[in-house]
């Protein structure tokens, strides 16, 4: 007997990029240990990011809507997936880390 088929993601990312920015020579508190998921779908793109010192979020970077509804259902789709991995999925003008 088969296992049962598990909930499928309308969309993956076509990367998930391990990144660093290391900025302490000049801020001693510069330093970004995060993950970029990549989407893409049509020739459009959309990039969320994750930090690794606090891993309940997740946004997206990007400040404005969506320019065509290709892109919203990207983004939605990429929501999707990204909300069954997270607790909190924003947008770059939603977050206000601290």
């Amino acid at each position: 007997m088969d296992a049962p088929e598990s909930k499928s993601d309308p969309i993956e990312p076509v990367s998930i990029v391990h990144r660093i920015d290391d900025d302490r020579d000049v801020d001693p508190a510069a330093f970004y240990n995060f993950l970029d998921y990549v989407f893409e779908r049509d020739g459009m793109r959309v990039i969320a990011r994750a930090y690794l010192d606090e891993m309940g979020w997740v946004t997206f970077m990007t400040e404005g809507p969506a320019a065509n509804d290709a892109e919203g259902q990207l983004r939605i789709d990429a929501a999707i997936y990204l909300a069954r991995r997270y607790e909190q999925v924003t947008f770059l003008h939603e977050r206000n880390p601290q």
